[in-house]
């Protein structure tokens, strides 16, 4: 009997034992939270992908919002107006209209071949011969009128490679009639030479003996520079009443003009 006793003894001790055994191979986890003493979960953190995805959308607005950006350029609104603005500039055109002679020029504008004076004082310009060698002698004829009956029209001459009259001392013009005499090399024009009557109103011949530019009908000549190479000159007759000058711009009524060629 007290064998069995003993036995029972010796299990319920081997049972107590394992039991106790096994509560302590089976610990919690639990962590103390020691400022307020509770527990604290744990594996309360879940993995998102909200930080993944906002990169992307951010990443993928600021890559749009730049292309549309840049993608208006303006430089083309800027040169368009610039060929707009430059292309206006190519209709301008110049004149080819070959001198003749008896043409009037006004002297208060820019020299210019054609254009007409303010009074009818000489007319029908003509060169003889047309075309000669440098160093030969040219004659003019013309008509004259004036209409002033208290003075004489004067008038004067120069050979040029214009078509107008330029200051004196202008290089490729020089005056070979005037005060100072018939072909005769002048540097300035001082008053001229003059008709031989006072004005009618008529139309006369620049060879007229009574009415003429020269005394008797003289012919009107000059010698052409034996330096001047080939090419096309002129003939200018500036003509004024009373006076006509060239000291050392042109002062005169009409100017005519004629062009000869020197082969």
């Amino acid at each position: 009997m007290k064998k069995r006793i003993g036995v029972i003894c010796v299990l319920l001790t081997a049972l107590i034992f394992s039991y106790a055994c096994s509560k302590q191979s089976n610990p919690t986890s639990t962590l103390i939270n020691t400022a307020t003493n509770t527990p604290l979960t744990i594996n309360t953190l879940t993995p998102t992908s909200t930080a993944t995805n906002m990169a992307a959308s951010t990443q993928t607005a600021i890559q749009a919002s730049t292309i549309t950006f840049t993608s208006t350029p303006t430089q083309t609104n800027i040169i368009a107006g610039t060929l707009t603005a430059t292309s206006t500039c190519t209709t301008t055109s110049t004149s080819t209209a070959t001198p003749t002679s008896t043409t009037d020029v006004s002297l208060t504008v820019t020299p210019t071949c054609g254009i007409g004076g303010v009074d009818n004082e000489i007319q029908n310009l003509i060169v003889s011969p047309a075309t000669v060698s440098a160093g030969q002698n040219i004659t003019i004829t013309f008509q004259l009128s004036n209409s002033s009956t208290g003075c004489k029209l004067r008038y004067f001459v120069a050979l040029s490679n214009n078509c107008y009259i330029q200051p004196a001392g202008t290089s490729g013009q020089i005056v070979l009639v005037s005060e100072a005499g018939m072909n005769v090399l002048n540097s300035m024009v001082i008053s001229g030479r003059a008709s031989q009557c006072v004005g009618d109103g008529t139309w006369h011949n620049n060879t007229d003996a009574s009415c003429g530019m020269e005394p008797g009908g003289a012919p009107v000549y000059m010698t052409v520079p034996s330096t001047w190479a080939r090419g096309t000159y002129y003939v200018i007759v500036p003509t004024k009443s009373c006076n006509v000058y060239l000291n050392p711009l042109i002062s005169a009524d009409q100017i005519a003009f004629a062009s000869f060629t020197v082969q």
